[in-house]
């Protein structure tokens, strides 16, 4: 079944604009939360900064340029990997918060904070640390293998949250079989992006309201489109057990076509020219043009103003039967 690019983005697009205001109000939040994080777990290096400049403002410039240079990076350097980690656990739960609106649900801003709940922290956690690991390794040749990986890897954050069954191992595993023959089309997709992503650079207030909320709409139309066409054999083929309560997936997969968000009204893939094929029915006015003929019938039945010549007949009768001997 082809990758259905324009459908999906579609569907993200009449999706974000349902939800336009919630989604970007848990957008605003989560990157403000993220952005204290940073502001926090920089402040140490700060003030230590700060705190020997007082004490002797002579030691920096004579004594210990490289020393204090060094340990203002190694916490700025710290204080960046802890930020880079927080927000991907936010991004995790935005990433939720996407793809049940995706599918026509009514999300509410505790979803963007799914990684953090009760039992899924360290999971969430240990998932996205490996994530940012191996892409960060991987990237080391050359850039080309990590930015594969990075697709690779890329249905990971929808699978630690949508798939509590499966463990962080499995996780993977289960994205690289279903990215397998979509990293390409998942590419496409994001260099169809292009465009906003420069102007997301140009004005920040732009991703905000727009840019942001609309690709990780993209993204989670794209991981309900493998889901539904791939799950399902991958778990036969690794010999995982589903256990998702996801009615409509289980429908679908075995039908073995995807039609899309029922809420939205889109169909993708092959079982669009199904559902277009319905106007066959449409061939009903044959039946109303055979009504003009029951119509045309009536008239018939009403030029009885042949009785009519009866009384004619009675009166010529009564006139000495006058009119039968003139027709001889």
């Amino acid at each position: 079944m082809r990758f259905p690019r324009a459908e999906i983005k579609r569907n993200a697009r009449n999706a974000f604009t349902s939800n336009y205001w919630p989604t970007v109000g848990n957008v605003f939040l989560a990157r403000l939360i993220i952005g204290a994080i940073f502001a926090v777990a920089i402040i140490p290096a700060y003030i230590g900064f700060v705190v020997q400049i007082i004490a002797d403002p002579y030691y920096y410039y004579y004594y210990d340029e490289s020393g204090m240079a060094g340990s203002f990076l190694l916490w700025v350097t710290i204080a960046l990997l802890i930020g880079a980690l927080f927000a991907n656990i936010f991004d995790v739960g935005l990433k939720r918060f996407s793809y049940l609106a995706y599918r026509g649900d009514r999300p509410t801003t505790g979803e963007i904070f799914a990684g953090f709940k009760k039992g899924r922290f360290k999971r969430t956690f240990l998932g996205m640390l490996l994530v940012l690991v191996y892409i960060f390794l991987w990237s080391l040749l050359f850039y080309i293998p990590g930015i594969i990986k990075a697709y690779q890897y890329s249905m990971v954050p929808y699978l630690l949250i949508d798939r509590p069954d499966l463990s962080i191992k499995e996780c993977f595993k289960m994205s690289k079989h279903m990215t397998d023959g979509h990293k390409g089309d998942l590419f496409v997709m994001d260099l169809s992006f292009i465009g906003w992503f420069l102007l997301y650079g140009l004005c920040s207030l732009v991703g905000i309201f727009y840019v942001n909320p609309y690709y990780n709409f993209a993204s989670a139309g794209a991981y309900d489109f493998i889901k539904r066409e791939r799950m399902q054999q991958i778990n036969e083929y690794l010999g995982f057990v589903q256990t998702s309560n996801d009615e409509i997936f289980e429908e679908e997969v075995k039908a073995n076509s995807y039609t899309g968000p029922e809420f939205y009204g889109q169909t993708f893939g092959e079982a669009a020219p199904v559902q277009t094929e319905a106007p066959v029915q449409t061939e009903a006015p044959a039946q109303t043009e055979a009504a003009p003929v029951q119509t045309e019938a009536a008239p018939v039945q009403t030029e009885a103003p042949v009785q009519e010549a009866e009384p004619v007949a009675e009166q010529k009768s009564t006139d000495d039967n006058s009119g039968l001997f003139d027709e001889d």
